[in-house]
């Protein structure tokens, strides 16, 4: 959380209580953040949304910033998570063979979303409430479509990723 210095009266203020405390003290027109030292003049502090850490404000050079979620995806297999919204998209953009009659609308209308579920039950909860639908076969038939396409794609996966390490092995041999 932001927080600022009034200039005028010296009082530590967090972003939220900013507006309050300009009516309190009448004479306040600059804040400044306390992390960064920045001064703002009238409402341009509202633009001061994130600021520098502690670590790196006493760091300097020296500060390296750590990402465990970053760390944890590998750049040759990217974040699962989108992986599975492109295959969905890729599924309602390509499929048009459809045995159900409500399966097209279902795939279009989950182009739209980014949070779609990979776990078969949670992806029936999320279409029965995000798309209003409640048969059954539709449902099995656009859960068979998207697993059948993410067998397909992790298998090219696993493929890419074998040759990599081939081609590193024969590198250091």
């Amino acid at each position: 959380m932001v927080s600022f210095i009034c200039d005028t009266c010296q009082e530590t203020v967090r972003k939220p209580k900013v507006e309050s405390h300009c009516y309190k003290c009448r004479d306040c027109w600059v804040l400044s953040c306390v992390d960064c030292g920045k001064s703002f003049e009238g409402e341009e502090y509202a633009q001061h949304t994130s600021c520098i850490s502690e670590a790196e404000k006493y760091q300097g050079k020296l500060y390296h910033q750590y990402n465990p979620k970053a760390s944890k995806l590998s750049s040759n297999n990217g974040n699962v998570q989108m992986r599975w919204v492109d295959i969905v998209k890729m599924v309602a953009s390509t499929s048009k063979d459809y045995k159900q009659n409500g399966t097209e609308k279902v795939l279009q209308g989950m182009m739209e979303y980014d949070n779609i579920p990979r776990k078969r039950k949670k992806f029936s909860n999320f279409v029965k409430n995000s798309l209003n639908v409640h048969s059954s076969e539709v449902l099995d038939e656009v859960w068979g479509l998207l697993e059948t396409a993410w067998k397909k794609n992790k298998e090219e996966m696993d493929a890419l990723k074998n040759k990599i390490k081939d081609k590193k092995r024969k590198m250091h041999c």
